[in-house]
């Protein structure tokens, strides 16, 4: 599957989900792995640390747990082995939004959604699914 290295800008984002006939094949996927720099500058507990001691790549929030309920639900019979990437596709609820701003620091935003509607699947099933469709 052809990956779109296009530099989209948070308006692009914001209007491509906005899009009433948006399928997750025209979802635009955003690495949310921090870089060196974003890694060095923050400084929260919660940036520290992985099982390894590392900082971890990726802001804290963006881990999900299933368990076997959640499992049994999406039809998962056969753990998939560590290090396995899966494709996530789920439609979301916004329970909260928040926007803070304090003297000395930058403004924060936070969004707080709870997970409605979820499908996972192979990455490798998924790359083949496309390729079928013409893709």
């Amino acid at each position: 599957m052809a990956t779109d290295k296009k530099d989209y800008t948070a308006a692009d984002r914001v209007s491509a989900l906005r899009n009433t006939g948006l399928s997750e094949r025209d979802a635009i996927l955003v690495s949310m792995k921090r870089t060196k720099k974003e890694l060095k500058k923050d400084s929260s507990p919660e940036a520290c640390c992985s099982p390894g001691g590392e900082r971890d790549p990726y802001p804290y929030g963006l881990e999900i747990s299933l368990e076997d309920e959640g499992l049994t639900k999406l039809g998962i019979t056969e753990l998939p082995k560590v290090g396995d990437i899966v494709k996530l596709l789920a439609n979301a609820k916004v329970e909260s939004v928040s926007q803070n701003e304090r003297v000395g620091q930058s403004p924060s935003r936070t969004v707080r959604l709870q997970i409605t509607d979820l499908c996972l699947h192979d990455s490798d099933e998924a790359d083949e699914d496309d390729e079928e469709a013409g893709e």
